[in-house]
């Protein structure tokens, strides 16, 4: 029999440490994974759409889902007329490599016609080119046309003549007509690039955060987007929007953000917490209209950053932004989208007037946004940081959107409480699943936590790491349990699941440490003959094998009665690699 190789390699990072208390001091933090409650899957008919190439989408009120199977959308906001139209493919190509999926962006209608029946779409307005961009990459498209955007931006998106109409935002005829005219031109503009008609059109966004009105608005505009030809998937509003939720018209879909340009000072948030309150919408888009457990967890605007005002200065952390994003994927979130992933510039005549405020941007040409990639197209942290949550989630989201969230039996409930534990877990009924841990909140220096975790799992408890472990300020992690790779089953480790690299003959999972904390996998005996391995610090006990990698490098070779299976592990920055050979 052929063999099949697996390989494992770690990056632990920094000097490893582990928790100097003895076991007995330290606690054992709960989760109860032993019996979860049933979960009804409720299938979205309203919501589906198959390519010409035969690859169909869909959603539940749990997750989105490709060919039938749970997907987990990864989305970033990059506003084509802010950015030239020249680097608009250098800067698509970043988004996908960064582990996006999919481009949104807001359509500005004030920026496409000035004047009344003069309208523009060259140059930088080229929203055709744009999504022609992104479907020569592979990337799908979120169009977010309003015709109420926000945006920060001059007449919230209106040409001034509309901004000034007091009908606006109603379905007072008027309106409605020239809003017919606006969709008109959308629709012309974007015709045969909608998913069912071969292009990479999956989502379209109708108005924005809107949050007082008649339910009924949200269904005139989508009559009027139909009847122009506007025909995406996916139909979506802002949470906070009042709409009418049984009729599943339009998918909502949430925004938070940990740092706040509308707000003054330096506000400590609820967005580190895990809390049981899953969107924590009271200090970000307000309060919701809907019943959630109907439709599934999304955001469209989870804050990659944040633009500075006149009345707010704002510096933003990217391991703050990393760490929010984290605990929303913890929390439950199934579908990431943010806002901004890509900064740009308020060109001449876009930019808000002054008279909007010192906390909105009011005559800014800066719209930066501190975003992953900078108005210049330079990469920040954030960018980095972030990329590691999304290979993660590009390659295994879809058995995480399938798990429920377990919380332990108490939570910290005010930002401010700095001594407890912040952590949650997601997991199936199976027991496979994965801890999030979080030691971070904006604005305030964390004390360090050490550490083990007591999982309550359906075959018993499982308690890990053999030794404490102690988390720093300003660190995160995800710690796989009975995680499946290769016919091998890693019990638990004290170190992050990045992505499955496939090839042929072979198939490569990398991990990555935390810094600070000594890395431990622990391996499932059952349908293993013999293992050994070099490099590290190894115990075999009846039942699993216990791995801590020291040096560069360390091997493990494992004899299956199905064939033999090599590890090998590396400590090197922040990366482990398990490779396995196919047969």
């Amino acid at each position: 029999m052929q063999a099949k190789l697996q390989k494992m390699v770690l990056w632990t990072g920094l000097m490893l440490f582990g928790g100097e208390a003895s076991r007995a001091q330290v606690p054992a933090y709960d989760l109860d994974a032993a019996k979860l409650p049933g979960v009804a899957i409720q299938s979205i008919p309203e919501f589906s759409g198959t390519h010409p190439a035969g690859v169909r989408l869909s959603v539940n009120n749990r997750y989105f889902e490709k060919n039938g199977k749970p997907w987990y959308p990864i989305m970033g906001e990059f506003h084509y007329w802010r950015y030239p139209a020249e680097y608009w493919e250098e800067e698509i190509v970043k988004m996908k490599s960064g582990g996006l999926q999919i481009v949104a962006t807001y359509i500005y209608w004030g920026a496409h016609e000035k004047t009344k029946g003069n309208w523009n779409w060259t140059g930088r307005l080229n929203l055709r080119r744009f999504i022609e961009l992104c479907a020569r990459h592979g990337m799908y498209v979120w169009l977010r046309p309003g015709p109420y955007i926000n945006g920060d931006v001059r007449g919230r998106g209106f040409p001034d003549r509309i901004y000034e109409m007091r009908q606006k935002r109603s379905n007072h005829p008027a309106y409605l007509s020239e809003t017919d005219a606006y969709f008109e031109q959308v629709g012309r503009q974007t015709r045969g690039m909608y998913w069912k008609e071969g292009g990479p059109v999956i989502g379209v966004q109708l108005e924005n955060e809107y949050a007082s009105g008649d339910s009924t608005h949200i269904s005139q505009l989508k009559q009027l987007a139909i009847k122009n030809g506007i025909s995406p998937v996916y139909w979506s509003v802002t949470a906070n929007t009042v709409f009418r939720d049984e009729t599943f018209e339009v998918l909502p879909m949430q925004g938070a953000y940990c740092y706040r340009g509308w707000e003054a000072g330096q506000q400590l948030t609820t967005d580190f917490l895990f809390s049981r309150d899953q969107w924590i919408m009271e200090k970000n888009l307000g309060q919701v209209y809907y019943d959630v457990e109907r439709y599934p967890r999304a955001t469209c605007e989870q804050g990659a950053g944040m633009q500075e005002t006149h009345g707010s200065r704002i510096s933003v952390a990217p391991h703050v932004i990393e760490a929010h994003a984290h605990n929303q994927t913890g929390r439950g979130v199934n579908f990431m989208g943010y806002f901004m992933f890509q900064g740009g510039t308020q060109y001449p005549g876009t930019e808000m007037k002054l008279s909007d405020g010192p906390m909105m941007p009011s005559g800014l040409v800066s719209y930066d946004y501190q975003a992953p990639i900078d108005e210049f197209g330079r990469l920040n942290d954030s960018y980095k940081y972030l990329k590691l949550q999304h290979l993660f989630l590009n390659d295994f989201g879809n058995r995480l959107v399938t798990m429920q969230t377990i919380r332990p039996a108490t939570l910290p409930t005010v930002p401010e409480d700095t001594a407890n534990l912040r952590y949650t877990g997601r997991f199936n009924g199976e027991g496979q699943g994965f801890i999030f841990l979080c030691n971070t909140q904006n604005y305030l220096a964390m004390p360090p936590k050490t550490l083990r975790m007591k999982v309550h799992l359906p075959d018993g408890p499982l308690t890990f790491p053999r030794e404490p472990v102690t988390f720093t300020d300003g660190k995160i992690a995800t710690w796989p349990v009975n995680f499946q790779f290769g016919g091998i089953n890693v019990r638990y480790a004290t170190a992050q699941v990045l992505c499955d690299i496939s090839q042929e003959k072979e198939q490569t999972l990398f991990m990555y440490g935390t810094d600070g904390i000594d890395p431990e996998i622990c391996i499932d005996r059952k349908g293993i003959d013999s293992m050994s391995a070099t490099g590290c610090a190894y115990f075999n006990s009846e039942s699993a094998a216990y791995f801590n990698p020291e040096t560069l490098p360390a091997t493990i070779t494992i004899r299956k009665k199905t064939g033999s299976v090599q590890l090998s592990s590396y400590c090197r920055g922040k990366t482990l690699k398990m490779r396995g050979r196919r047969k």
